[in-house]
Formats: structure tokens, C-alpha cells, sequence
């Protein structure tokens, strides 16, 4: 099988949705959800990585479902809510919030380098076991 040349990689899809997306920073993102108390903040992670842990207060609906359900999904949800999207490393959550704003909401960001960056800044996640301190995100022993 012929290999093509011309098939771009992940960060070439991603880059141009991160380039345009609203991004706050782990330390932005605390300080706006906490002048911002309802805001609606979505993990797009799989159900197992949510699972493992994830920022305070999110739900997790995996990306593609919440483009199509979020309305059903949250009733009251208005277009003016406050929406926070995150993902692994911040490329699924620029597309995603591209899309929730192309469908007309538009108070929109996601966090800059996904739970990834969230993580290395110190902050700490949750999961069914409490609060979780993970250091050394995504490195083997």
C-alpha cells in the first residue's frame, strides 16, 4: 500500500482550531470558575480516563456527543452559559469549542494544554476516591 505524502499529522488538524480557540490557563481557569460558580465544565476524555480523575465539578461527555446532545443533555442549558472544555493536551477541546460556538454558544473556552498542563501546575483531580496529587503525568517508571 502506497504511503501519502500529504496526510497531515495531529498537530497539524489541531493547530489551526488551538490558534483561534478562547483558551484560559490552569491558574485563569480557577480564578474564573470561581467568580463564575455555574459554569459548565466538560471533561472530553474518555469514560476511563474521566474515571481515573478529572477536574472538580465536570461531566464528561466525549467529543462528538457533546456537539450533538449538549442541549438535550443539560435542559436549561442557554446560550449565553459559561462552558469550560478540556481534554488530554488541549487540541480536542480548541475543536470542540469551535464547534459550540459555530452552534451558537458563546461564552466557550477550554483550558490551555488540557488536564495535562492542569496537572503539571500543581493543581490536583478527583475521582470516586477523593482528591488525587498526581505528579509525573503520563511518564512511565
Amino acid at each position: 500500500m502506497a504511503k501519502n505524502h500529504n496526510m497531515k499529522t495531529k498537530q497539524e488538524i489541531v493547530q489551526p482550531f488551538v490558534e483561534k480557540a478562547h483558551h484560559l490557563n490552569p491558574f485563569k481557569f480557577q480564578d474564573f470558575i470561581k467568580e463564575n460558580p455555574d459554569t459548565l465544565i466538560i471533561d472530553l476524555r474518555s469514560d476511563a480516563d474521566f474515571n481515573a480523575g478529572h477536574v472538580r465539578g465536570a461531566i464528561n461527555m466525549n467529543r462528538g456527543y457533546v456537539e450533538t446532545m449538549l442541549a438535550e443533555k443539560i435542559k436549561d442549558i442557554k446560550d449565553d452559559t459559561n462552558i469550560v472544555l478540556y481534554c488530554i493536551g488541549g487540541g480536542i477541546s480548541a475543536m470542540t469549542q469551535m464547534a459550540l460556538r459555530d452552534y451558537g454558544y458563546i461564552n466557550v473556552f477550554d483550558i490551555s494544554g488540557g488536564v495535562k498542563n492542569y496537572i503539571e501546575k500543581g493543581f490536583t483531580i478527583f475521582n470516586v476516591l477523593g482528591e488525587i496529587k498526581v505528579e509525573n503525568f503520563g511518564l512511565a517508571e
